[in-house]
């Protein structure tokens, strides 16, 4: 198998290929002269290629990740078949071997964002980066036992393993990382060029970062703090580069909390000291500040919209003039709609806006996206009316400003929590204007004209379920749905007898749909119809008293229930229809 950026092969032509190359040494093995250890080393290549070009092809298959394990294994399994023909393995050999089982680990753990079968894969990955392990000890011991200098395991094949066994993020791999390096550290018979370096350390950091969990962060901080002090002693290959810094940020970013962004951010402040300090390779870049501030934007603070504008003002005071690019400035603008301050949503304005007329860095979906958010999360004066702006804007950019659902609906959601007298009608004409729609789209529009003070707003409403009824490609109504039509009509100030039937008409086709039933907020909702719907009378006591032995038969009646039916009747009417039942 041959390597090529712009190659495109499938599963089977990787397969294919191994397999061929897998009967060529089957022949010669059986010929009368058998292989020398330049064919086993090309075998060892063909599976090096197979695993990267496995890797490359997308798949949630379990067998295609055991395909790539396969591979693993074969490449171990090599050094038994060069021992029945009696053919001594060479510094290549092993480096390929090694290489072989580094990449199937890398490839397996990149397909473990499927959450559904991330364990099985992170063990296949540990399994394969054991191999790789393995493989390195078996060289160690050849360069020892048989004192063969051309078989010392240089730095890079350490480095190999520590990344593929951290690419596992487990705790397993975390581990058997950190006894390679203490091996690496304290054994007297290991050649100078076998011990850790920067890259040893870094790597190990970012396998730490990966677990995403305080002890990690904290043992990672630590990892760089004993380079520091390896260095200080006069080791110049630990010495800390940009990117061990950037990893340790990295790592207590991850833990998105409080503690991790002021962790974070204590480590930035020391490498800007450094930087003033005179360590000009500890100078902070636009990812060391990124970091940060998505650290405050993930860290579910109350003050984190402060803090990352705090990192934002500092990161622009630098003497290397560091101009904020894409990322930063969406980060900020995360960081205020993921705080509680009341700025928050004037605040992402207020950065857009700097994005809007900077020539450098143009807004995209997600800039827009997060203002939106931002607004939503506020409360800010004329939220929904920005919101508006800020999608009317995305729509007319287009391209990779175009809004996704997600984005109409949180806008729609604005629209329908601010009570706008029109809040409805300026939803429905958004919901108009999106080319597909979802089931939160259509139910946030139904609550806005619920929300709303429009005297028609029951019907309205309903003619929205109407349409979720009427064409089987539509969202299909749920609970939310039914009991946002009956508030809607429970809420009227005008045309009582229609909303009042629209309630009822919309009580019975919930009871015979197939995808929701009646919940305590469905009978406290049509109970509070009633109530404010009907005249006084023998009648509307009846019907109430109805609903109510239906409500409690179905196992419905709940504390919510009976504080809205008492809040909506007189005291006497509420003694008549609850009886003797005493208050939950």
């Amino acid at each position: 198998t041959s390597e090529k950026k712009n190659l495109s092969v499938t599963e089977s032509d990787v397969l294919g290929a191994v397999e061929k190359a897998e009967d060529v040494m089957t022949n010669l093995e059986r010929s009368k002269d058998g292989p020398n250890v330049v064919a086993y080393n090309a075998l060892l290549k063909v599976y090096l290629n197979g695993a990267k070009l496995l890797g490359r092809v997308k798949s949630d298959a379990e067998s295609s990740s055991l395909q790539l394990l396969d591979l693993a294994a074969n490449a171990s399994s090599a050094f038994d078949r060069m021992a029945k023909t009696k053919v001594y393995p060479n510094f290549v050999t092993y480096s390929c071997a090694i290489h072989v089982g580094a990449a199937v680990a890398d490839s397996i753990a990149l397909r473990s964002h499927n959450k559904a079968r991330s364990d099985a894969w992170q063990s296949q990955a540990l399994d394969a980066a054991t191999l790789s392990y393995d493989i390195l000890a078996n060289m160690e011991e050849a360069y020892v036992g048989n004192n063969d200098a051309r078989l010392c395991p240089p730095v890079k094949l350490y480095n190999m393993v520590i990344t593929a066994l951290g690419r596992c993020s487990s705790e397993a791999g975390i581990s058997a990382a950190h006894d390679l390096i203490n091996h690496m550290e304290s054994n007297d018979y290991l050649d100078a060029t076998s011990r850790p370096n920067t890259v040893t350390y870094t790597a190990y950091m970012k396998a730490l970062a990966d677990m995403r969990c305080p002890s990690a962060a904290r043992r990672a901080e630590e990892v760089l703090t004993t380079m520091e002090t390896l260095y200080r002693k006069g080791n110049t290959a630990v010495k800390p580069t940009l990117m061990s810094y950037n990893t340790s940020l990295r790592a207590w970013a991850k833990v998105q909390n409080r503690n991790g962004a002021e962790r974070a951010d204590r480590v930035l402040s020391q490498m800007e000291a450094k930087h003033t300090a005179g360590m000009s390779t500890v100078c902070p870049d636009l990812y060391s500040y990124s970091i940060c501030i998505d650290a405050w934007a993930k860290s579910r603070d109350g003050c984190a919209g402060e803090r990352a504008e705090n990192i934002f003002e500092r990161m622009q005071r630098q003497p290397a003039c560091l101009r904020p690019n894409l990322v930063v400035y969406n980060a900020l603008i995360n960081a205020w709609g993921a705080s509680r301050d009341v700025r928050a949503g004037s605040k992402a304005m207020t950065v857009l806006a700097e994005m809007e007329e900077t020539s450098d860095v143009r807004p995209d979906r997600f800039s827009y996206s997060s203002v939106i958010d931002a607004l939503a999360k506020s409360g800010t004066e004329n939220a929904a009316a920005l919101a508006e702006d800020a999608l009317a804007k995305m729509e007319n950019i287009g391209g990779h400003c175009s809004p996704s659902i997600v984005t109409y609906n949180c806008v729609l959601n604005v629209i329908a929590s601010s009570k706008d007298g029109d809040s409805g009608a300026r939803a429905e004409a958004i919901l108009d204007r999106m080319e597909s729609a979802d089931a939160v789209s259509y139910n946030t529009v139904v609550k806005a004209w619920a929300n709303s003070i429009c005297d028609d707003k029951a019907e309205k409403a309903h003619d929205i379920l109407k349409r979720m009824l009427g064409k089987s490609e539509m969202p299909s109504p749920d609970i939310f749905t039914f009991n946002s039509v009956l508030n809607a009509c429970a809420s009227s100030t005008a045309h009582h007898v229609g909303a009042f039937q629209i309630a009822m008409e919309t009580f019975q086709i919930l009871k015979q749909s197939a995808n929701a039933q009646p919940n305590d907020y469905t009978y406290g909702t049509l109970l509070k119809a009633c109530a404010t719907l009907l005249p006084i009378s023998e009648e509307r006591s009846s019907l109430t008293a109805q609903i109510f032995s239906e409500c409690e038969r179905n196992g419905c009646l709940s504390d919510p229930v009976l504080r809205m039916l008492r809040s909506s009747l007189s005291e006497e009417e509420y003694v008549y229809i609850v009886g003797g039942l005493e208050q939950i």
